[in-house]
């Protein structure tokens, strides 16, 4: 069962969680902008043995 305060917190947050992904957001557009161009790592699977 909920308490009481439970909803008005949720709601209460959202903004800070709004925050909290924007920024994730402007930190990756930064970097995309000083990097330029965008490099994979690519993992190399293990070789099966035939």
């Amino acid at each position: 069962m909920r308490k009481w305060w439970e909803p008005i917190v949720v709601v209460g947050l959202i903004p800070v969680f709004s925050v909290l992904e924007g920024l994730g957001g402007f930190k990756g557009f930064l970097k995309f902008l000083r990097h330029g161009e965008n490099k994979f790592v690519v993992i190399a699977k293990p070789a099966r043995p035939s």
